[in-house]
């Protein structure tokens, strides 16, 4: 990889005040590798004396006044646009055209546009907050709220239509989050406060009664993501901050059956706050927890027993398969960097391999722990 690394980030804001929450479009530059992440300086890609270490990066940024915190945000990216949705906590889903912000940001003198600072279109068939949202390789617009219901909203030739027709198949339990199918494009899967795991087919003549109902926790279920690239994987995050992965060829309609669970983690001490697939390599996720840890877990990673017996038997209560974590002791030969106060979500870069960002409420992290 060669360094110095860009990035565009847009997140928002949950402030004390109403009025100063907004959505931040950021450009993060001059991204180097850091000293610490050098111990063998002969092993360095870039040589022992590359100058570049440890410079400061530049962040700059464009905002947009939301006048509310923000549950949720997702971004819809195409050659031509670049769509914001944000979950209002007043019970509202908004749509920003964010090309403007983006474009001033990335090309050296172009005006933002004012008109920008206001929704394109607004969800308004919600009666509550949620946190489910999700975005189609389409551009089309999945959201859920806390009544357990969930709105389909989708793009028109000129401008944008929401279905007033609601998959309703977790009320009166609220839709804690949403994912789409990677392989089919009316597809997609939603978990809730039940402990249960829908999956829909927007061609259904239904939308009470989902494909598969599967309970897959006995407390709520957070988050979930669907592999890219391994169509039946699905990883799971509950409050009891176990992480579970599920192959739904196995799970029949109306049961979980023990078949269907791949791997099982019950590592976080608290609930779990975010779980992304790694882009890069199919085996590999990430999960964050309300005890502040952010995990890599790695399901082709085995123990070599034979190699190192007195480190696996020291570390007998930790799984095989983690490769990473933040503030743990250094038996674990992974890199250590320095924790996040109440971590909501992570996320890993499409363009740079093993990069991954977090959100807490003390401010962003940007780090890369492994080559994939």
């Amino acid at each position: 990889m060669q360094y110095p690394q860009t990035m565009y980030l847009v997140a928002g804001t949950q402030a004390d005040q109403p009025q100063n929450n907004e959505i931040q479009i950021m450009k993060l530059s001059q991204l180097h590798r850091t000293r610490q992440s050098r111990q063998n300086e002969e092993d360095s890609d870039s040589g022992s004396d590359d100058e570049s270490v440890d410079e400061d990066p530049i962040l700059e940024h464009r905002s947009l006044p939301t006048n509310a915190g923000t549950n949720r945000i997702r971004v819809y990216q195409s050659n031509t646009s670049a769509i914001a949705a944000s979950w209002s906590e007043l019970g509202k889903v908004h749509l920003w055209n964010i090309l403007s912000a983006y474009s001033s940001l990335s090309q050296p003198g172009y005006t933002s546009d004012a008109k920008a600072d206001k929704p394109i279109y607004t969800v308004k068939n919600h009666r509550d907050e949620g946190y489910g949202l999700a975005f189609s390789s389409e551009g089309a617009l999945l959201s859920g709220d806390n009544q357990g219901k969930i709105y389909f909203t989708q793009p028109t030739s000129s401008h944008y239509t929401t279905s007033p027709l609601p998959f309703k198949s977790h009320a009166p339990r609220s839709v804690e989050d949403i994912q789409w199918s990677p392989s089919e494009k009316t597809v997609f899967a939603s978990v809730s406060s039940s402990g249960e795991m829908h999956i829909h087919d927007l061609r259904a003549d239904s939308r009470d009664k989902p494909m598969i109902n599967a309970k897959v926790s006995q407390s709520d279920v957070n988050v979930l993501s669907w592999n890219s690239s391994v169509a039946y994987l699905v990883v799971t995050g509950d409050d009891n901050g176990t992480t579970k992965v599920w192959d739904l060829r196995h799970i029949k309609k109306d049961k979980s059956g023990s078949n269907a669970i791949v791997a099982e983690f019950s590592w976080h001490k608290s609930a779990v706050t975010s779980v992304e697939w790694c882009p890069s390599d199919s085996s590999v996720f990430a999960s964050s927890g309300a005890d502040e840890q952010v995990c890599i877990f790695d399901l082709s990673t085995e123990a070599d027993d034979e190699e190192h017996p007195s480190t696996s038997a020291d570390m007998k209560d930790v799984p095989q398969q983690l490769l990473f974590i933040h503030q743990v002791c250094s038996l674990l030969t992974v890199l250590i960097i320095q924790g996040q106060k109440d971590v909501k979500e992570l996320r890993w870069h499409k363009q740079i391999p093993g990069c991954l960002i977090t959100t807490a409420a003390d401010g962003l992290n940007v780090f890369k722990t492994i080559s994939v």
